[in-house]
Formats: structure tokens, C-alpha cells, sequence
């Protein structure tokens, strides 16, 4: 590995997800693959589109989404650092989960390391609470039908 290589990590943690075209809240199985559109009336009733009261509003069935969008609007709203804590047990079938927010450890490069762990950004949510609305905003408008 070259010298340039081996340093740029140096001292400086970095983003366990790669970025794409699909914004994290909305990856299905992998990077590359974003989750289906909602259901017709949420998948409960037969008919026409349906508003009432009691049914069940469109979201994004995905970890990411509930951690990042539906976690965020509860009352009273979770403590700072809930929304970065994402299960993360490996196991077949259909378990990716983006983790925004979340960063490799690589910080401290001694005898000791390096390191194999997963820690908090503490710059992520001021950088990302605009965005993230309107990549909400583009979803539910793209898979209204």
C-alpha cells in the first residue's frame, strides 16, 4: 500500500455507508437497490385510494427510515445519539441497514489499533435535517400512485 494510501485515514474517522443515488432512509437490500413503493391503501383494503383517518400513512419500511424520520417525530423526542443506534446482526436474507450518522473508528492509529468499531458522528444531524426533508418530500411525491 503506498505511503498516500495508508495516510489518508489517519486521524480521521470516516462514514461506514457509501454514498449513491439513493438517499440512505430508502435502501432495500443493498446500495443500489431502493425499497418498493408503498401499497394501494397501505396494503390493508381493496379499492380505490383511500385518506381516511384510519388508515395507515405511507412510509419507508425500512430501519433507516423509522431510525431517521419516525423516531424524530415522537413526543417526547428521543435523547441525542438514539437515532445513530442501529441493530446490526448479520444474518441471511434481507437485513442491510444504512447507517447514517455512524462512522468507522480510525482515529487513533498506535500499537494498539487499528480498530474495528462503529462510532457516532457528532456532526451528522446538524449537516443532514434540511436534506432529509426533502428527500421525503421526493419520495412521497415520485410513489403517490
Amino acid at each position: 500500500m503506498s505511503k498516500k494510501c495508508s495516510r489518508c485515514y489517519e486521524d480521521n474517522d470516516y462514514p461506514v455507508d457509501i454514498k449513491t443515488n439513493i438517499p440512505p432512509t430508502q435502501r432495500w437490500t443493498d446500495i443500489n437497490t431502493p425499497a418498493p413503493p408503498p401499497q394501494l391503501n397501505k396494503g390493508l383494503y381493496g379499492g380505490p385510494p383511500n385518506n381516511s383517518p384510519w388508515m395507515g400513512k405511507p412510509v419507508v419500511p425500512t430501519t433507516t427510515y423509522f431510525m431517521q424520520v419516525l423516531l424524530k417525530s415522537c413526543d417526547p423526542p428521543p435523547p441525542p445519539g438514539a437515532t445513530e443506534q442501529y441493530p446490526t446482526e448479520n444474518r441471511l436474507g434481507n437485513n442491510y441497514t444504512a447507517q447514517p450518522g455512524v462512522n468507522w473508528f480510525n482515529s487513533a492509529y498506535d500499537e494498539r489499533g487499528p480498530y474495528n468499531m462503529k462510532v457516532i458522528d457528532p456532526n451528522f444531524n446538524k449537516e443532514k435535517d434540511n436534506k432529509e426533508k426533502d428527500n421525503k418530500e421526493k419520495y412521497n411525491k415520485n410513489n403517490s400512485n
